[in-house]
């Protein structure tokens, strides 16, 4: 079965399996993050699922009109089709989404051919954590198909010199990701812990990191998503998820 749902009071619809993979707020956490006031990019999505982050993206830039490609890379190919029906239903224009593995990308795009990569990746090593029964589930969540070596060796392959990788990652993963960020030559630029609730721990972290450039990292200001309950905080509601 499938559902229809709505981001930004509305204005953005997407198609998803009520029983398979859902996307959650990392998705446009991460699409927020990552959009570029920049003319001329070329941005692409690694594991773009129902293809939330392109179409947040290309939403950003309707009025501006400075993003000039957003490829999303897809492996499952009912995802994919998903994605193509929600680039459809909400009139997306500068969308292209290719249904492969992204270690065989090389037979679509060139090297040094994108500005920004994002992903909101699979989370969790082999071996941590139930593996979900569903197929959907599973590759979405587990390091099954795709993991965090794969990321940077394929958006070190892609990007331009100075380009930029934007990535969500649970907070227990974050060691792991700079290391390898670091042995690839990549400039950590900036990062930003989320926190599920106010004083509580923080789950998540949002990471930005620059192709063959040494940087100092910058901490931004943490995010809350929640102020009590399952209410949004102000800045979730407002600037991420545009709530009326």
């Amino acid at each position: 079965m499938i559902t229809e749902d709505r981001l930004f009071s509305g204005k953005l619809n997407f198609l998803q399996y009520k029983n398979g993979y859902r996307f959650s707020i990392d998705s446009p956490l991460l699409a927020n993050f990552s959009y570029e006031d920049r003319k001329n990019l070329t941005y692409l999505d690694i594991g773009t699922g129902v293809g939330v982050i392109p179409i947040i993206l290309e939403f950003y830039d309707r009025k501006k009109n400075q993003i000039d490609k957003i490829y999303g890379v897809e492996l499952q190919k009912e995802l994919f089709e998903l994605a193509q029906r929600s680039i459809d239903l909400n009139n997306s224009k500068n969308i292209e989404l290719i249904n492969t593995n992204i270690k065989d990308i090389d037979k679509y795009l060139k090297p040094n051919s994108i500005d920004v990569v994002v992903s909101n990746p699979p989370y969790y090593k082999i071996g941590n954590g139930r593996v979900s029964p569903n197929t959907q589930k599973s590759i979405a969540k587990h390091e099954l198909e795709l993991n965090i070596k794969d990321i940077v060796k394929v958006s070190n392959y892609l990007l331009k010199a100075n380009g930029l990788l934007k990535l969500i990652y649970p907070i227990e993963r974050f060691f792991d990701l700079t290391q390898i960020l670091l042995e690839k030559k990549f400039g950590i630029a900036r990062v930003i812990f989320i926190h599920p609730i106010k004083g509580k721990a923080a789950k998540l972290f949002m990471i930005e990191a620059v192709k063959g450039v040494e940087k100092d990292t910058q901490f931004l200001p943490t995010i809350n998503i929640h102020v009590k309950g399952q209410e949004y905080t102000d800045f979730i509601k407002d600037e991420v998820l545009f709530i009326d």
